[in-house]
């Protein structure tokens, strides 16, 4: 099973490089022109992260194994370790993007400020529709993202378009907080920070093998009591819930996008049982996987 049918990962660079390199962009590249130039309509998973607002027409694109449908006003923010597939895309289609490595934004930034982000936290944001007034917010920002990359002799050109970065983000922490959750949640210290930040990269890495709360809170040398008060603190989710999410979305990716069979499925995803991975995925979906997978 490690061949043919393993998702490849891709790199901003695998797709992007012709573009990249016109512009002289390293670990960035923003979009405000033929955003279909960059689809792909096969299931990769990617590196980095990737924000965009459609602006016309509609597209129907799978991102970690459930289907959404993106017309104007539509904006998603996808994060690393997503798997994204493009399924339709209509012929007066429209969007802008922003493409963007962590590193990128490190650079002038302490390694875990972007952990204080709901944003970039958990799952990202697959799909919500924003006003217009934010759309034309979002369209603005980009637009100056663009005509200051296209601004090669600029001696800080890449400070600058890491700063305005950073900007749009916050920009779009405020939309997100002030309609999409019930309450601002009170933004973590540096070492929860840290904490927050080295738990997501564990469940990134071990999700499909370790499904206990004990390997985490063993990994980051703390109790599973603290390791559970901090997310749910700062995700208002358990350390059980977000295993559970990893691993529900793993499934979702594998049944839609990997070509596995559900017995597969469960195998990779370390179940020796396949009654209890049906069991699991029918509690966190409302359907059996097999129907997930012919749905």
């Amino acid at each position: 099973m490690k061949n043919s049918k393993k998702i490849p990962s891709m790199k901003m660079d695998d797709f992007m490089n012709t573009f990249m390199n016109r512009w002289k962009a390293k670990g960035f590249f923003i979009n405000s022109q033929d955003i279909s130039t960059t689809f792909h309509f096969a299931p990769f998973r990617f590196d980095y992260y990737a924000l965009g607002i459609c602006t016309s027409g509609y597209a129907k694109i799978m991102i970690n194994g459930e289907e959404f449908h993106y017309d104007k006003d539509s904006f998603a923010l996808l994060l690393p370790n997503t798997v994204s597939e493009v399924l339709e895309v209509s012929p007066d289609y429209t969007a802008m993007s922003v493409y963007f490595e962590k590193e990128f934004l490190l650079t002038d930034t302490n390694t875990y400020q972007l952990d204080r982000y709901q944003l970039l936290n958990q799952q990202g944001i697959p799909c919500i529709k924003i006003a217009d007034q934010e759309t034309n917010l979002i369209i603005e920002y980009i637009e100056r993202l663009r005509s200051k990359m296209e601004d090669l002799g600029h001696l800080f050109r890449d400070s600058i378009i890491r700063s305005q970065i950073i900007s749009l983000i916050n920009e779009l922490e405020h939309i997100y907080l002030s309609n999409y959750i019930d309450h601002h949640r009170i933004s973590p210290q540096l070492g929860k920070e840290k904490l927050l930040a080295d738990f997501k990269g564990l469940l990134h890495k071990h999700v499909k093998k370790e499904h206990h709360t004990s390997f985490y809170a063993d990994s980051l040398h703390v109790s599973t009591k603290y390791l559970n008060e901090l997310l749910k603190e700062t995700t208002g989710k358990t350390t059980k819930s977000l295993i559970n999410e990893a691993l529900l979305t793993e499934a979702k990716i594998l049944l839609k996008t990997g070509r596995f069979n559900v017995s597969e499925v469960a195998n990779i995803l370390e179940y020796d049982n396949l009654e209890v991975f049906s069991r699991f995925f029918k509690k966190g979906t409302g359907i059996s996987p097999l129907k997930f997978k012919n749905a």
